[in-house]
């Protein structure tokens, strides 16, 4: 209950909206990137933050995957892309970058990128979408585990224990966790 003498005060309501990703979006988030996503990006690929996430862009785009960007109130915060693994397989490569603007909304966030990945997924070819996240990368492990995504060994590698995270069409409960 607030009493009377308490101050209320809200968060104004973010403007989330996705729309097909360029390099531009790419650089952006790339060179804004949450520490843990900067590190994977680091540690996955030897380079520069924001000249990985522009390559895996660049790579997505160049294998007819799609690329998204989720913009919040008028900036590029998160992009993320479905590209397929290998040519005779109906497995895809998920992957997801983000600054630290996305993790200021919460669940009103996570609900939104819950909804444009499974539209994301859904219009993919692939069957089955995965990767791997540091194991010591809490939020985003938080983050995998709402959008529905499941996880079923680790291993090491640049001397620190990763994940893998799957998620497939045919799964019990629908893409994305819907039913």
């Amino acid at each position: 209950l607030l009493f009377w003498t308490e101050e209320v005060t809200m968060k104004p309501i973010p403007s989330f909206y996705f729309l097909p990703s360029t390099v531009e979006d790419a650089y952006s988030i790339g060179l804004r990137l949450c520490e843990g996503d900067a590190l994977e990006a680091r540690l996955m690929t030897g380079k520069d933050p924001a000249e990985a996430t522009v390559d895996s862009y660049l790579m997505t785009y160049a294998m007819s995957g799609e690329v998204m960007t989720c913009w919040i109130n008028g900036s590029p915060e998160m992009i993320f892309g479905i590209r397929r693994g290998e040519l005779l397989s109906d497995n895809g490569i998920v992957w997801m970058l983000h600054t630290d603007v996305p993790a200021r909304w919460g669940l009103m966030f996570a609900k939104y990128s819950r909804t444009a990945l499974a539209n994301l997924f859904d219009s993919s070819d692939c069957r089955r979408i995965e990767n791997f996240v540091l194991a010591d990368n809490v939020r985003t492990i938080r983050w995998l585990q709402f959008l529905g995504f499941k996880f079923d060994f680790h291993f090491i590698m640049s001397s620190r224990r990763w994940l893998h995270f799957y998620m497939s069409k045919e799964a019990d409960n629908g893409c994305c966790g819907r039913a």
